[in-house]
């Protein structure tokens, strides 16, 4: 039988990975709304890099998908 502690610690683990996933899933949306990519790479034992890559532009993406579509009409 569980103690108390670790039921307690399982459910606040699975709310904290819950949350993440959360979290991950719109960084993941808004990047590509913006054109955007991850890198990821791995090395098993020593851990994970990620590098998020935008692209650089002066007006705002909606501003710059808006004069897009104005000059293909």
């Amino acid at each position: 039988m569980r103690e108390a502690g670790a039921t307690c610690s399982i459910i606040t683990y699975a709310r904290r990975s819950e949350q993440r996933r959360r979290e991950a899933v719109h960084l993941l949306r808004h990047i590509g709304r913006h054109k955007g990519r991850i890198d990821v790479e791995s090395e098993p034992g020593q851990g994970s890099t990620f590098t998020v890559r935008l692209p650089l532009g002066t007006a705002p993406l909606a501003q710059r998908e808006s004069a897009s579509r104005s000059s293909h009409s």
